[in-house]
């Protein structure tokens, strides 16, 4: 339901499941990413959607997907993933 929702913004709020990823390019600043926010909060309030504060990160520059980190460097896997496995 919420990819079907998202769609229409997609380039800049991906989302898997029910986790939604809104991300900016530094170029249009933070207008950009609170225009964006404001979209997918809109989208979610008109379709009665809640979020829950305690697992949200904002302006991060880094933050932890699927088992990995996700940053406008890439994506690398956790190292206490990796810790775990070579032990």
């Amino acid at each position: 339901m919420v990819s079907n929702l998202l769609r229409p913004y997609r380039d800049f709020a991906p989302s898997y499941f029910d986790d939604i990823f809104i991300h900016s390019r530094a170029a249009g600043g933070m207008t950009d990413v609170e225009m964006h926010l404001r979209q997918v909060f809109e989208v979610m309030r008109e379709n009665k959607l809640y979020t829950n504060l305690k697992t949200c990160i904002f302006y991060a520059p880094e933050i932890p997907v699927l088992g990995g980190y996700v940053s406008t460097e890439g994506v690398r896997a956790d190292p206490e993933k990796i810790e775990a496995i070579c032990a």
